[in-house]
């Protein structure tokens, strides 16, 4: 649609404005609340971050508490002691009675029953006891299990839980084997000291294991009691938790202390662990390994711990909490993450992070963004209601001297169909009368003088046409009398010369002697060069005044004709001729086109290289609405400096020893390829050849 009229406009404008700056401040306003919300996001993940890692803290502070309490228990400490007794009985004497091997287990069940009041009233997943540094029995939530021997092997028995949800350990001979928990492992590292580790599991699992090692004097010694055949015992006592001080203490007379075995406390952080977090804080909580290769989390975030674990690597040593905050997108949604290291006695335990979607900060954008559309949209309406009475009022004036100025007297008359109007002059050529009180009045002014100006103009404008054409007949009629001069003046003492000269020659060579030769044969090429440079000039000249004769020219048909005029010339000099048989027809006169690619191709044959055997192509290229005529040959070149001077009128590059030539031909090409509508330029490089460009309008 056309916007017309100046009012039109003027509001369009103001409307187009008062929308850009209105979306303007929208936008603003939007970017601002979802900075805002961000930020309330980001201060959300950091608070629950912190508060994780403070329970987490906390949590193992107490378990540790309670593993250590439940190993400096008097009956887990006399449990052990008996059944590392007993163990080390039974290894000693292996064709001790079977009734060894069941007194060992019953004493094992014992241990499981009071390890299972422990495990569950301080949420711990699992407890195993390992008697030197192989298992001999645990417990966890779901099963309770020993080493025992049977047949003369290692095996695992193993008991689940009945209907009731509870272990059944009164059925203890009847265990049967089966697979060690995937929370136990048969062996164990024993420590000096009591250690706390974390480890990633399979099924995603974060593990906190706890080991307590206990140490104690041993002694071997005679028994009273010697039912079962072996009156020798041995006696395990000053049970304690280990640690490198008292390992290395020992009594005058005493064995010194050694480890006997541990107990392994573990607690399970899964995805039920995460969820129940989730649950309480809205958010989307996950764990990593100190190493950030290990994770478990709710949804797979994607999230690339990379930069913390590079920041606690360069600083294995620092206490401060570092958090780091990042956006990033999965599946086209946004979400806020933060993330932290947890130390736990000053060493990486776990990475924690929490992350939250944008959708609830997307949908406080969303309603903010309807709030400001509906305010942008009353701005909109009043300020365009406004801006159509001010315009109105400030382009009424104007509008007023547009109708002013088109009545004056300046008129169009259509000389034929097709063609240009042209201005006549009218008695209407009147002043404006308008009163304004502002730039309109100026203009008004500026008008007035203008139309002053006009009506002079009008009224000098025919002497001053039929002087100016006086001028421009009298300059044509010097130009035919230069032309008259040049074709018969300058011809006629020029036919003289060189008739004389060829008289001259024909009768009297003889009578010359060598240098009398050399003078005559300079005249006759002098007379010859002379009468080309006549030729060309009156050709040059006559093109101005001549008119073109437009019309459908087969190109084909010209270079046919060229060929065959040119062919002894090329046979001569050893060349070739290329001319591609489908050449277009173009718009143009056939005259003047038969002059310009004559010249092309005789300056292509003329200035060939000595040594090299001429080459000469002619092909086109076709585009929307013209014809590219490219004539190429394989000659000396042209230096770049010289590829525009070569088309101005006598410009040569070379003497007529080396190349003859009137400097007239190429500025003719040009000439005539202008007054067909078309252009002409060269490509070209020393010692290669050269490339000749002819654009012309196509059929």
């Amino acid at each position: 649609m056309k916007i017309s009229g100046i009012k039109s406009k003027l509001l369009l404008a103001f409307v187009t404005i008062l929308v850009i700056m209105t979306g303007l401040n929208v936008g603003l306003a939007i970017y601002l609340t979802n900075q805002q919300s961000e930020r309330e996001a980001f201060t959300s993940l950091t608070r629950q971050t912190i508060l994780l890692q403070d329970d987490l803290q906390k949590t193992t502070l107490d378990l540790r508490a309670i593993a250590e309490k439940t190993t400096r228990g008097t009956d887990n400490l006399s449990d052990l002691a008996t059944i590392y007794a007993q163990t080390q009985q039974i290894i000693t004497n292996s064709g001790q009675p079977a009734e060894y091997e069941r007194v060992l287990v019953f004493n094992k069940v014992i241990s499981l029953n009071r390890l299972q009041v422990v495990l569950r009233s301080a949420g711990f997943s699992s407890i195993a006891v390992y008697v030197d540094n192989e298992l001999s029995h645990y417990v966890t939530t779901a099963e309770a299990g020993m080493s025992v021997v049977r047949a003369g092997h290692k095996a695992l028995i193993k008991t689940g839980q009945n209907q009731a949800g509870e272990l059944e350990f009164d059925n203890w001979p009847n265990w049967a084997e089966g697979d060690l928990s995937p929370l136990i492992t048969f062996q164990v590292t024993l420590v000096n000291r009591p250690t706390i580790s974390f480890y990633f599991a399979a099924e995603q699992r974060v593990v906190l294991q706890i080991v307590i090692p206990v140490q104690a004097v041993t002694q071997t010694v005679m028994r009273n009691n010697i039912t079962l055949g072996d009156p020798a015992g041995l006696l395990v006592n000053q049970l304690s938790i280990a640690t490198p001080e008292t390992l290395n203490q020992s009594a005058p007379g005493q064995n010194k202390p050694l480890i006997i075995g541990a107990f392994v406390f573990q607690k399970v952080f899964d995805q039920a662990f995460l969820e129940e977090v989730a649950s309480q804080t809205g958010l989307l909580p996950a764990l990593y390994s100190p190493d950030g290769l290990r994770q478990i989390q709710i949804v797979d975030l994607k999230i690339d711990p990379t930069d913390l674990v590079q920041w606690v690597q360069e600083n294995p040593g620092a206490t401060d909490q570092q958090i780091q905050q990042h956006t990033l997108m999965v599946d086209g949604e946004a979400y806020y993450q933060a993330l932290t290291l947890w130390r736990f006695e000053e060493e990486p335990r776990l990475i924690i992070g929490f992350a939250q979607s944008g959708a609830s900060a997307a949908q406080k954008v969303r309603e903010t963004v309807t709030g400001l559309l509906g305010i942008a949209g009353l701005v909109l309406i009043v300020g365009g209601v406004l801006g159509y009475v001010l315009f109105d009022h400030l382009v009424k004036p104007i509008v007023t001297l547009t109708e002013m100025v088109a009545r004056i007297g300046l008129n169009t008359q259509v000389e034929a169909p097709g063609q240009k109007t042209t201005p006549t002059f009218s008695d209407k050529l009147i002043e404006i009368d308008l009163r304004a009180d502002d730039e309109v009045q100026q203009l008004t002014a500026a008008f007035n003088a203008m139309i002053r100006q006009l009506r002079q103009s009008f009224e000098t404008l025919e002497e001053r046409v039929a002087h100016r054409t006086a001028e421009l007949e009298a300059v044509n009629k010097d130009l035919e009398t230069f032309s008259y001069s040049v074709s018969h003046d300058l011809r006629a003492p020029l036919r003289a010369i060189s008739g004389f000269a060829a008289i001259l020659a024909r009768r009297h060579r003889a009578n010359l002697n060598d240098e009398g030769q050399h003078y005559l044969d300079n005249i006759v090429r002098a007379g010859e060069q002379m009468g080309r440079l006549i030729d060309d000039l009156l050709t040059y000249s006559r093109l101005g005044r001549s008119s073109v004769h437009r019309g459908p020219v087969a190109l084909r048909e010209i270079f046919t004709l060229l060929a065959e005029e040119f062919a002894g010339r090329v046979k001569e000099i050893g060349g070739t001729l290329e001319i591609a048989d489908d050449l277009p027809v173009v718009m143009g006169d056939k005259t003047l086109l038969t002059q310009i690619f004559t010249n092309l191709l005789d300056n292509a044959l003329t200035y060939r290289r000595a040594d090299v055997p001429a080459q000469v192509t002619v092909t086109h290229q076709t585009e929307d609405k013209t014809v590219i005529i490219r004539v190429c040959d394989n000659g000396i070149g042209i230096a770049p400096e010289y590829q525009e001077k070569i088309f101005n009128i006598f410009q040569r590059l070379h003497s007529q020893e080396e190349y003859p030539g009137t400097g007239i031909g190429l500025a003719t090409v040009k000439r005539s390829v202008e007054m067909l509508g078309g252009r002409l330029w060269v490509e070209s490089e020393v010692g290669q050849g050269s490339a000749f460009f002819v654009k012309l309008p196509k059929e």
